[in-house]
């Protein structure tokens, strides 16, 4: 409302009053949705033999018994076998595991007829004595329901060719060839069951992925008044995973759609790590993995959000000149379309105080300017060069005797709806680029090419920036 004294009152009432032109701002009590738009992003995944080496030496048993053999002339046997490092080839879609097994026997000679004849050999016998032999595996690799990557379609043989630890007498060679027959037979069924037990993780990678990715992260949008701080957090919305490749290394494409979300103000500190891995999301199994290397990912700023972080920022009013008792404060801002549907921001002051003219005073109470520009993308900063007053407020301004002041007002609003977002660019870039450790499997890091911001929409209610990066996410095992 305006208090004008009577002399103005008239004067004014003979002026044609234009019809308001400014866009209504959208209600806050029910703000329109923001729109989902998913993002996807390919993360690569590669495995050296020597990380499934050390998982397998980590997790194969070291040894055992085989059962008690009795050869010729009731010579019993007691067996029991030890592995050294496991070796492993991956080549052709097929892992090969080669594990050296050293057999440790020694014999007992039971009472019978010959057994004065055989004492001898069973003196030499029961003496503690070995041969090794290489045990290789040869496995395919398959996803199980829990996608836990095994190893099926095992083939499991024991070289023929034996290296004693000790030589033979020739009396004791059939024996023991008899022996060393029987034990590579035991060697195959006990070493069968250890491969199909080897399993490489993928729902704990696949759960390092998503808490790497759902770390939020700081940035900052600079205005006159100091800094706007806000907080970017991310989401997995669903994984999907490729067909492995294995030729040198074993390859794993994954692909995550992501969600993001932006909240102004600082991040929280994280909560703690929990020691086991949570729910995933849903997980798709695919043939292939689209290949893409650029991931842009929208982020929503609430325009009312902003509005309050701004008047935070600027509580002070400004004054126009030769009225510096009139101010100018209460800053909100909101987007709207013009007649062709191109987006345009809107900034909206109230306007409160006295105006002198000549040995006249009259109040203003609550009166409402407005500014409106179609904005501009220039590299990573937002402008809108075209920004004026609306013909309303040209009009007000023209009531209460400031007429010709539209420039000042455009000069003091622009700085607080022009934004330079190159910090939300390169704090992406850092992010997406953050090595991290993924216990029991190795480390995840962004390979970035490049990073860009590829556009800004101003929706009812909500103001969208989507910052992208070129590149690709790769985990590797070992950390290299």
């Amino acid at each position: 409302m305006r208090k004008l004294i009577a002399p103005i009152a008239v004067f004014l009432a003979g002026c044609p009053r234009p019809i308001p032109s400014h866009p209504q701002a959208p209600p806050r009590d029910q703000p329109a949705p923001l729109p989902q738009v998913t993002s996807r992003a390919r993360l690569h995944t590669s495995i050296a033999p020597a990380a499934i080496e050390k998982q397998m030496d980590e997790r194969l048993t070291k040894g055992g018994a085989l059962a008690d053999e009795e050869v010729a002339h009731r010579l019993r046997f007691r067996l029991a076998w030890t592995r050294g490092a496991p070796q492993v080839a991956l080549a052709g879609g097929r892992m090969t595991v080669k594990l050296p097994i050293t057999v440790e026997y020694g014999a007992q000679l039971e009472a019978h007829p010959l057994g004065a004849l055989l004492r001898p050999l069973a003196d030499w016998l029961q003496q503690k004595r070995s041969f090794t032999v290489d045990v290789t595996a040869s496995a395919a690799p398959s996803l199980d329901a829990s996608y836990r990557l095994r190893f099926d379609d095992v083939t499991v043989r024991v070289d023929e060719e034996r290296r004693d630890r000790d030589p033979l007498p020739p009396a004791a060679r059939a024996i023991i060839n008899e022996l060393f027959a029987r034990a590579r037979e035991r060697l195959r069924d006990t070493m069968q069951p250890i491969v199909v037990a080897v399993v490489i993780d993928f729902y704990r990678l696949l759960d390092g992925y998503a808490r790497a990715i759902a770390e939020p992260f700081d940035v900052t949008i600079p205005t006159p008044r100091g800094p706007i701080a806000a907080c970017v957090g991310l989401r997995v919305d669903r994984f999907q995973i490729g067909k492995p490749v294995i030729e040198g290394r074993l390859e794993q494409d994954v692909g995550a759609d992501l969600r993001s979300s932006l909240s102004l103000g600082k991040c929280p500190p994280p909560p703690p790590a929990p020691s086991t891995p949570g729910p995933l999301p849903p997980i798709e199994l695919v043939e292939a993995i689209e290949p893409s290397s650029h991931v842009a990912v929208p982020v929503g700023a609430r325009w009312d959000d902003l509005s309050s972080l701004l008047r935070q920022l600027h509580p002070e009013p400004f004054a126009v000149d030769e009225q510096p008792r009139l101010k100018l404060s209460d800053i909100s801002v909101y987007s709207s379309t013009d007649a062709q549907g191109r987006p345009e921001v809107v900034a909206q002051l109230a306007m409160n105080g006295v105006v002198s003219s000549g040995p006249l005073r009259f109040d203003v109470d609550d009166g409402m300017l407005y500014l409106i520009g179609e904005p501009r993308l220039d590299g990573l900063k937002i402008k809108v060069p075209s920004l004026e007053v609306t013909s309303d407020t040209g009009q007000l301004l023209v009531d209460v005797g400031i007429r010709g002041r539209e420039e000042q007002i455009v000069r003091e609003v622009r700085p607080l709806i022009e934004y330079d977002l190159g910090d939300l660019v390169e704090k992406f870039r850092a992010w997406f680029a953050r090595g991290r450790e993924i216990g029991g499997f190795g480390c995840i890091r962004g390979k970035v090419e490049g990073a860009a911001l590829d556009g800004v929409r101003f929706l009812p209610g909500w103001f969208v920036a989507t910052p992208s990066i070129d590149g690709v996410v790769e985990g590797r095992a070992p950390c290299d």
